[in-house]
């Protein structure tokens, strides 16, 4: 079956891509979705900081520690300086020995210098999860502060509307 040149023009200029049916979003629809999007990351970022701040206090209070040796960590084609990491060896109460990147750098506060041992807390349940002693991250605190920030300005732009 064929149709005509002016049967398809008429058809197109009918039901075409111009005669788009959908209405457009006002300015305070866009800013209330762009709202919800920004709350939903804030809460997951608050979320991941404060697991990541919970399971640290839980190895601190409930979890073992124990001496940990620093020995050089084996390195890699991608090998840089900045990112070295050395491994932290230690056995467990149970005697099973545990070899882990040490989960902080060395610092100029406290450098990680081979051959010294420092304290680990450590999950009994799985001691490749540990916590160096003394040494804080602020990584938690990061997500926490982010996540606050995040949901603060997006309720704050929702309510100007």
């Amino acid at each position: 079956m064929r149709y005509s040149r002016d049967a398809c023009a008429r058809w197109f200029e009918a039901n075409g891509p111009h005669t788009n049916s959908r209405r457009q979003l006002s300015y305070g629809e866009i800013v209330t979705v762009l709202g919800v999007v920004i709350v939903l990351g804030g809460l997951l970022s608050l979320y991941a900081g404060f697991a990541q701040l919970r399971a640290k206090r839980h190895l601190l209070a409930d979890g073992s520690t124990a001496w940990a040796s620093i020995v050089p960590a084996p390195k890699h084609p991608e090998y840089e300086p900045a990112a070295y990491r050395p491994m932290l060896r230690f056995d467990t109460d149970d005697g099973r020995r545990v070899e882990v990147y040490s989960p902080v750098p060395s610092t100029k506060r406290r450098p990680l210098v081979e051959g010294h041992k420092i304290l680990v807390h450590y999950a009994s349940e799985d001691p490749t999860q540990i916590v160096v002693h003394g040494e804080t991250s602020r990584a938690d605190l990061l997500f926490i502060g982010i996540g606050l920030v995040a949901v603060i300005t997006a309720i704050a732009l929702m309510a100007v509307l």
